[in-house]
C-alpha cells in the first residue's frame, strides 16, 4: 500500500462553522507519490545511448549520411543534479551542421477509459557545437541541470504516466529535416551510491606498518541534505465548473517534491 504523502482540503461554502446535519462539500488532492531509489540499482548507473542516421537528398542526387552518436553519463538522476551528455557526429554530406542541441524533456500522458492525451515540457536545454560538411565532431560535454520535477513513476496512479528523455538533434543547414536521437532516463529521489563514492577498503596493502599513509584517499565529498520544493512551473487553479461564488480555500495547488541543493556542494 501507498502511505499519503500530504493532501489539502477545500471547502465550497465560505463558512467556518457547520450546523449539524448540514452537508458540507469540497475538494481533497492527496499526493501518494512513491520515491524512486537509485541508489544500488545497476540498470541506473548504466549510460543511456542511442544512435540515428540520414541521408540527404537534393533532387536526383544523394549525398553521403549523416549519423548522431549520443549517450548519458548514467541512467537514473535525481532533481538537483547535473545530466552530462557526449556524442559524435560523422558529417559525410556536402550540408553543414550549424548546431547540436540537447534537451531535458518531459511527457506526461493522460489515460481516460477510452482516449488519452500528452503534453510536453522542456525542463532544459543546452547548445553545442556543429559540424562542416565532410567532417567529424565530438560533441563536447553538454551539461543539463535537473529541475524540481516528479518522480518518473507513479506507482499507485494508473491513470498518469511521466517519462523522461534527453532530445539530441543535429541542426542540419537549409531546408532538411534535423537529425534526432533520443536518451530515455529515470528520475528518483535517492542519489546512486556511487555518485559519492563507495566505501573505503580497512586496509591497503601498500601502506607500511606505523607510518601514517599521508597519501591516502580521502572521504567522498558528502552529498546536500535533501529539502523539498515547490515543482517546476509553479502551482496550477484547483477551482472547477462546480464550484459556487462562495468557494474559499487555497485554490491554487503545487507538489513538492526531494530536490537536492548542489550549488553549495562539489557534485562529482
Amino acid at each position: 500500500m501507498g502511505k499519503l504523502k500530504s493532501f489539502v482540503v477545500t471547502f465550497d461554502n465560505n463558512k467556518d462553522v457547520y450546523q449539524a446535519g448540514e452537508i458540507v462539500s469540497g475538494k481533497l488532492i492527496a499526493d501518494v507519490t512513491e520515491g524512486i531509489k537509485a541508489r544500488g540499482c545497476n540498470e541506473y548507473k548504466m549510460p543511456s545511448g542511442n544512435q540515428n542516421s540520414k541521408t540527404l537528398c537534393c533532387l536526383c542526387c544523394a549525398s553521403g549520411p549523416i549519423e548522431l552518436q549520443a549517450q548519458t553519463d548514467r541512467g537514473g538522476y535525481c532533481p538537483g543534479e547535473r545530466i552530462v551528455v557526449k556524442g559524435s557526429v560523422e558529417n559525410n554530406s556536402n550540408t553543414r551542421i550549424t548546431k547540436t542541441t540537447a534537451k531535458i524533456v518531459q511527457t506526461v500522458t493522460f489515460y481516460a477509459t477510452r482516449k488519452s492525451r500528452s503534453s510536453h515540457s522542456t525542463l532544459s536545454k543546452t547548445v553545442g557545437l556543429g559540424c562542416r560538411a565532410r567532417l567529424s565532431e565530438n560533441i563536447a560535454e553538454l551539461v543539463l541541470p535537473i529541475p524540481v520535477v516528479p518522480p518518473s513513476e507513479l506507482r499507485y496512479c494508473n491513470i498518469i504516466d511521466i517519462k523522461y528523455v534527453v532530445l539530441v538533434t543535429a541542426h542540419i543547414e537549409g531546408a532538411h529535416l534535423n537529425l534526432k536521437v533520443e536518451l530515455p532516463f529515470t528520475i528518483g529521489s535517492v542519489p546512486l551510491t556511487t555518485q559519492y563514492g563507495g566505501p573505503q577498503p580497512a586496509y591497503n596493502s601498500t601502506t607500511i606498518p606505523g607510518v601514517p599513509d599521508y597519501l591516502g584517499a580521502t572521504a567522498p565529498p558528502l552529498p546536500p541534505p535533501p529539502t523539498y520544493a515547490e515543482v517546476t512551473g509553479g502551482g496550477v487553479n484547483i477551482r472547477d465548473s462546480n464550484d459556487s461564488e462562495y468557494t474559499m480555500g487555497q485554490l491554487t495547488y503545487a507538489p513538492k517534491y526531494m530536490y537536492y541543493d548542489w550549488s553549495q556542494h562539489p557534485q562529482p
